[in-house]
């Protein structure tokens, strides 16, 4: 069963992305924020990981630069919904930090899992 990892401070969107994948047979595990993130894919690698851009503590941003340089073949998928910066601006700074995919919140359950299936099908068995 292929993992999935979810970081995203909004507990409502946790769980709806946790349903989401779980309905679709992946197995997940979330956090909060990226304090932990780095942890988690070292212990138990991740075959791809949703994050969050802006949230307190450590950031998407922050996350998608250390995990690029940790594993770089890492399939990683950033959402955000904004909050002072337009969306857009914020997944774009992803996109050039080395996020694979971006959505805008909400996120559609077939794009997301469409785009999903498409990363797993490029990345290599195990990061």
């Amino acid at each position: 069963m292929k993992r999935v990892l979810v970081v995203e401070d909004d507990e409502m969107v946790r769980a709806l992305l946790r349903s989401m994948l779980e309905t679709a047979g992946y197995e997940v595990e979330e956090l909060p924020n990226g304090v932990n993130a780095s942890r988690l894919q070292e212990q138990n690698p991740f075959d791809v990981v949703i994050l969050d851009i802006l949230m307190p503590e450590k950031d998407g941003f922050e996350i998608i630069q250390e995990f690029k340089i940790k594993w770089p073949s890492l399939p990683m998928i950033a959402i955000s919904g904004g909050g002072v910066y337009s969306p857009n601006d914020c997944l774009r700074l992803a996109k050039s930090f080395g996020a694979h995919r971006n959505f805008v919140k909400p996120v559609e359950r077939e794009e997301l899992l469409t785009a999903i299936e498409e990363l797993l099908k490029q990345s290599p068995v195990k990061n």
